[in-house]
């Protein structure tokens, strides 16, 4: 299997950027991979990066990743005219496995042949113009795991997790501002199942002594970033810490079986995605949640009410609607704010969207949900306050 960089690099900080992005997510396949092909339109690039091209929003162990590829790289130089016909050559080639990444969407030629579709792999990582360009490098790592295998295995960990405890009583964390102020020492019958940068709070974890934590996020969790490496970090403290289980997409498994420590490999959980547009709770027959956009739905309610009867919230702020310049409200304590202009920079066009549009998307989803947990005789609280319409209506749990 082949990679080929379909745009040509100009000067050695662009290189770095892509060499680093790539060096993430195929090491772990790494010697499935014959070469991974650049074209330049200079004989001076550096093929091990130095430290002052690498952009100072990837993770600080970025060069080390990347000096473990350079064996599998290949630079070609070569002028636009040549470059045109080496990438039709690369489109057609016979070796259907083979992989070519566009990089910038502006500068790639149109060169299909008309009526006839490549027949190799192409897809476009430009970080600019490309929505879900870390999910794009996912897809193609994702098809080159042993997936059969993988899933057996972690099916047989979910379905193990209702023998750890009785969970009589769950309470599902978000990371909005209200949790700032949360009394946890008054739920302490509960079992708490925390999301995303929860991690890094300390004291939450402490007291809330996870059983299980989920994160599900290409960009902020298993992304090449340093806000998800600081995520990373503060999870592996975590489940040593309370031997909690990780559960995450199946999409991400490549990336968390290789880069986290193998001391914790039999505490990984990944899911596969359905698209069936429902709420699904029965993991025994059909070991797969309803692909959504948060979180919330597309993880913590599903395997909370699958757990359990009685489930309440806390944390899931939402925003106010004309706060429409981000996704929601965080809060301070629970977030990874030194990191968060960085990895807007990294990705840049997955911040470039409507949020008022994810914002009713989610509130519609989370309204269906709801009134397909009520119909199943599942008790939801809410416990902190919440700007989210379809979370207004629920009752509150007096304690």
């Amino acid at each position: 299997m082949k990679i080929t960089i379909g745009n040509i690099i100009s000067d050695n900080k662009q290189y770095a950027d892509i060499i680093c992005r790539i060096s993430w997510y195929f090491l772990p396949v790494i010697e499935q991979i014959s070469e991974i092909e650049f074209f330049s339109s200079n004989a001076l690039i550096n093929l091990k990066p130095e430290p002052g091209d690498i952009p100072g929003y990837f993770r600080l162990s970025a060069l080390k990743e990347t000096i473990q590829i350079l064996s599998k790289i290949k630079v070609i130089e070569t002028d636009q005219n040549n470059w045109r016909m080496m990438l039709k050559d690369r489109l057609y080639s016979l070796d259907v496995d083979n992989l070519l990444l566009v990089t910038d969407e502006t500068s790639f030629p149109k060169i299909g042949m008309p009526g006839q579709k490549p027949t190799i792999n192409v897809t476009s990582v430009d970080h600019k113009r490309t929505l879900f360009e870390t999910s794009n490098y996912l897809f193609y790592l994702f098809k080159w795991q042993k997936t059969e295998e993988r899933i057996n295995q972690y099916k047989k960990r979910f379905l193990n997790l209702k023998k750890i405890s009785s969970w009589d009583k769950v309470m599902l964390l978000g990371s909005g501002p209200s949790l700032d102020n949360f009394n946890y020492e008054n739920y302490m019958d509960f079992e708490f199942i925390p999301v995303n940068s929860i991690v890094k709070n300390k004291k939450l974890l402490e007291i809330t002594t996870p059983k299980v934590i989920i994160a599900s996020d290409p960009i902020f969790h298993s992304g090449p970033s340093r806000y998800a490496e600081v995520f990373r970090e503060n999870l592996i403290e975590a489940m040593n810490q309370y031997g909690s289980y990780f559960i995450f997409p199946l999409r991400d498994a490549e990336i968390y079986e290789y880069y986290l420590p193998k001391t914790l490999k039999n505490k990984l959980i990944g899911i596969p995605y359905n698209y069936s547009g429902s709420l699904n709770l029965d993991f025994e027959t059909k070991f797969s949640v309803n692909a959504t956009e948060n979180v919330m739905t597309l993880f913590q309610l599903p395997i909370a009410a699958w757990l359990s009867d009685n489930i309440a919230l806390a944390g899931f702020d939402g925003r106010p609607k004309e706060k429409n310049d981000y996704f929601w409200e965080h809060s301070i304590m629970n977030q990874i704010n030194e990191e968060m202009e960085s990895v807007k920079e990294m990705h840049e066009k997955f911040f470039d969207r409507d949020y008022d549009e994810y914002l009713d998307e989610h509130d519609n989803v989370l309204h269906d949900y709801l009134i397909s947990l009520a119909k199943e005789r599942k008790l939801i609280y809410l416990q902190t306050p919440s700007y989210l319409k379809s979370l207004l209506s629920l009752p509150k749990l007096l304690m």
